[in-house]
């Protein structure tokens, strides 16, 4: 049995120009097979935005990285308060690393579409996955790959999903990350990870070191005290800086949406006014043709006068010769 889950999941994989379309194309094919439930539901799906549209090309087809970047976001949030400055560097390093390739992948795979991403789309697209980085509901409007807009985020913290995604519970899609048995190089979030937990162990064993090992204990302790000063303040920049970027990513897609609203209305105008001119011209016509039978019937009026006056004049004639002969 068709569910609306299963055919969200075939339109938002289409290239974007197809989507209208084949939305409406599969209304019909839905009502045609009896299965009006859903075919009731199919066009109350809205048209991704280009950066959603894009994202749900990720999902499908990069799995993989934007698995990555979902996890290293995890693991960030959970690193907060537990790694050094260092490691926190090098998380956050691989984070921009990941985003910049999920910003490249993003055009490759759209303009294989035929879909060219502007600097803005691909602002919204990045600024999309970093929200799925910092908040688990909005990973999974991420993943679902049916999303209609582009999400926004100021930092670690709950993100509004609300209306983001085409269908709740859509059918899952195939994961095809590798398997944890694969061999390869390790990740920044995996050695980032690993080194906290052997620094911690570090210092747990040298818990009875000399008094020459306590000074020198403090001094990297008051070391690490100015780093993460230093850390939370360029977080805090950081974090200001992608709640600017993530608000003038909502003002574009707010933006763009407009635009494709009022190009719709404009067209659907000049299809009316279309019609409009070919009911003038018709009107047009019928006129001129009235005006034509009504040059005729004046004609045929005026020469019904005459015909009248000189029937009146031959009758006076005839009445006055009838009295003069009467007498």
């Amino acid at each position: 049995m068709t569910t609306i889950g299963a055919v969200a999941v075939e339109l938002y994989g289409l290239p974007l120009e197809q989507f209208t379309a084949a939305r409406d194309a599969r209304t019909k094919e839905l009502r045609r097979e009896g299965d009006r439930t859903v075919a009731a539901q199919v066009p109350r799906l809205p048209k991704p935005s280009v950066a959603a549209w894009a994202v749900d090309l990720l999902v499908r087809h990069e799995r993989d990285l934007v698995e990555q970047l979902v996890e290293l976001g995890a693991a960030l949030r959970e690193a907060q308060g537990t790694l050094a400055g260092e490691q926190l560097r090098e998380l956050d390093r691989e984070r921009r690393r990941l985003l910049t390739a999920i910003g490249q992948q993003a055009r490759a795979l759209a303009e294989a579409q035929g879909q060219r991403l502007s600097d803005s789309v691909l602002g919204q697209v990045q600024a999309t996955v970093h929200a799925a980085m910092a908040d688990p509901a909005a990973a999974a409007a991420v993943r679902s790959g049916v999303l209609t807009t582009s999400l926004e985020t100021s930092g670690f913290g709950p993100v509004d999903v609300d209306g983001a995604v085409a269908v709740i519970g859509a059918a899952p899609l195939p994961h095809t990350r590798r398997a944890a048995a694969d061999t390869g190089p390790r990740s920044a979030e995996d050695s980032g990870v690993d080194g906290a937990r052997d620094a911690r162990n570090e210092g747990a064993s040298g818990t009875g070191a000399g008094r020459a090992e306590q000074r020198e204990e403090e001094g990297r302790r008051r070391q690490e005290e100015r780093r993460a000063a230093e850390l939370a303040e360029a977080r805090a920049d950081l974090a200001e800086a992608e709640r600017l970027d993530g608000r003038a990513a909502g003002q574009a897609a707010t933006a763009h949406r407009a635009v494709q609203e009022l190009d719709e209305r404009r067209a659907a105008l000049a299809e009316r006014a279309e019609r409009l001119r070919h009911e003038l011209q018709a009107l047009q016509d019928e006129d001129d043709e009235l005006a034509a039978r009504l040059t005729e019937a004046r004609e045929a009026l005026r020469q019904a006068a005459n015909a009248s006056r000189s029937a009146g004049r031959a009758a006076e004639h005839a009445r006055a010769r009838v009295e003069r002969l009467e007498r």
